[in-house]
């Protein structure tokens, strides 16, 4: 674990104490997540499992209207952030064919 992984670590938690929009399943699910990442010392079986997780279960609470984009985006970068350099962005991206209209990623750039 590193001094910046840490740091990604308490923005997950910041960010999930904040997200008044998450229920306590979607929160223990992220923090389990966000755990897996940060002790983790490269990409294996239990991280890329909890990163899918996390990944899916952003993407279904934007789907359903639960989650504000900012958020699941939000969320998800600081989960890349707690773990190993070798994550590969993409599992941690909400951009994908589903999202890529929405406004929030127009602000965001390309």
């Amino acid at each position: 674990m590193t001094a910046e992984r840490a740091l990604a670590y308490g923005r997950v938690l910041t960010l999930l104490d904040d997200a008044y929009e998450l229920d306590a399943t979607d929160c223990e699910l992220l923090r389990g997540a966000a755990d897996a990442l940060l002790f983790a010392s490269e990409v294996d079986s239990e991280t890329f499992e909890a990163i899918c997780e996390a990944r899916a279960l952003a993407h279904s609470l934007v789907d359903a209207g639960r989650c504000r984009m900012e958020l699941a985006a939000g969320l998800l970068v600081a989960l890349r952030g707690c773990g190993p350099p070798d994550l590969p962005r993409s599992m941690t991206s909400l951009r994908d064919q589903r999202f890529s209209k929405h406004p929030f990623w127009s602000r965001v750039g390309r």
